[in-house]
């Protein structure tokens, strides 16, 4: 598990004083985030906005209930330093463009309400957006380069992006918005694609789609990459910024790495004739300036490490 004595140098090992508060533990970011809190003795309080939460053992985490005061009340005595929102149905199949889209919005506008109702509003406010904001791009992608949006989740982050804004500058509240590219990593609910790869090679992604290059980062580097920034960003703030590798890999070098690690044989799998080209690849310039040199997990460390766990 990480550690910030690996993280830190010297005198910047943490803040016992700053306070954090992680909307959406359920989620998959939230919930390694959260565990990487307790792990390190973090202050932070968590909410779910399901029936349940799925972790389990761990105190300062609570429902969340839009229904009444209840977190305008916890802001006002908890006055944190961050507030970090991941509520929000990520499911792409959602073909109802309408009850997607509504379900979300309705959501944010209620947190959103309670946050203004507040008294206190000392704290940098941060969403989440997707790379799949943005069209393919033979260059890395900016931070203000032009969205347009590819899905139905990705049409709703970007209403949410600006629902954000709009609000931030109405309650003059810092407001960053952080773009995430692809993750990877352990997920309860549900396998990014080098597990799915893994386990049945997801051959339609590789044959239909060999040449198309994506920006993956490891969950555990995204965890310790957001307390960087929640520890900084008060000092320096960014509206946006890219949560990225700024690495490409395309889905047949994923699959010949796999390949080459894997324990057990594989056939081979006859790649179509495709020409069709896509590239979403970050530029993590703003990040790195933030944090500073930070050391990416690579993508063939990560696959050793999922087949390991498999087998």
């Amino acid at each position: 598990m990480i550690n910030l004595k690996s993280l830190f140098p010297n005198n910047l090992l943490s803040n016992p004083k700053k306070k954090i508060v992680i909307l959406g533990v359920n989620s998959f970011i939230g919930s390694n985030l959260v565990k990487f809190f307790k792990k390190n003795n973090i202050n932070f309080v968590g909410f779910y906005n399901n029936k349940k939460t799925r972790l389990k053992g761990i105190k300062n985490i609570r429902k969340l209930d839009l229904s009444n005061n209840s977190l305008t009340k916890f802001i006002n005595n908890f006055q944190p330093d961050t507030i970090i929102n991941f509520i929000g149905n990520s499911n792409n199949n959602d073909n109802n463009l309408k009850n997607h889209v509504s379900s979300n919005i309705n959501s944010l506008t209620k947190i959103l309400l309670k946050l203004q109702n507040a008294k206190y509003k000392k704290y940098t406010l941060y969403g989440c957006s997707t790379s799949l904001e943005f069209p393919s791009s033979k260059n890395k992608i900016l931070e203000i380069s032009k969205r347009v949006p590819s899905s139905i989740y990705a049409l709703t982050k970007f209403i949410s992006h600006i629902m954000y804004l709009d609000w931030s500058l109405q309650n003059k509240v810092k407001y960053t918005n952080l773009i995430f590219y692809n993750i990877v990593g352990d997920d309860f609910y549900k396998k990014d694609i080098i597990s799915k790869m893994i386990d049945n090679f997801e051959e339609e992604i590789i044959i239909k789609y060999p040449k198309t290059i994506r920006d993956f980062t490891y969950i555990n580097d995204i965890v310790k990459i957001l307390y960087l920034i929640f520890l900084k960003n008060d000092i320096s703030h960014y509206p946006s910024i890219n949560i990225c590798s700024g690495r490409g890999h395309s889905i047949i070098k994923l699959y010949n790495l796999i390949k080459k690690h894997q324990i057990i044989n594989i056939r081979n799998i006859k790649l179509r004739k495709n020409n069709k080209y896509e590239k979403t690849v970050g530029n993590n310039n703003k990040l790195l300036k933030i944090i500073g040199k930070f050391k990416f997990t690579k993508i063939e460390d990560v696959i050793k490490y999922k087949i390991k766990s498999k087998y």
